[in-house]
């Protein structure tokens, strides 16, 4: 690591070290981990979601959602409970819930019947 940013502060040279490249590489790491749950969520077929809101310190609701569901291992069966999405939600009523969880259900691709 030291070679590298003793390279980096070479004019013209890609260094990758910048706040944006590297909230970049964590993104596609999230998405990469968040398909592999959704799949393996897919296969079991049945789930459950929990959601929980909480105000962060500038007072906006923010909500997670978290996946429990059946995980099909050669090794066996397993009850798993995994992290899906962190987000600000406007609408903490019974309602706007309803309509956050049935949008992130769709967009993720969960069929709600399931």
């Amino acid at each position: 690591m030291s070679e590298h940013t003793k390279r980096s502060q070479i004019k013209d040279h890609k260094n990758y070290l910048g706040d944006k490249i590297q909230n970049e590489v964590i993104n596609l790491i999230g998405e990469n981990i968040k398909s592999k749950i959704l799949e393996i969520s897919k296969k079991a077929k049945y789930y459950s979601i929990l959601l929980d809101c909480i105000p962060d310190s500038s007072h906006q609701e923010q909500i997670s959602v978290c996946i429990r569901f059946i995980n099909l291992k050669s090794t066996g069966i397993s009850i798993e409970e995994r992290f899906l999405l962190f987000c600000l939600i406007y609408d903490v009523s019974g309602e706007g819930l309803t309509k956050f969880l049935l949008s992130a259900l769709e967009k993720e691709g969960l069929n709600i019947n399931d």
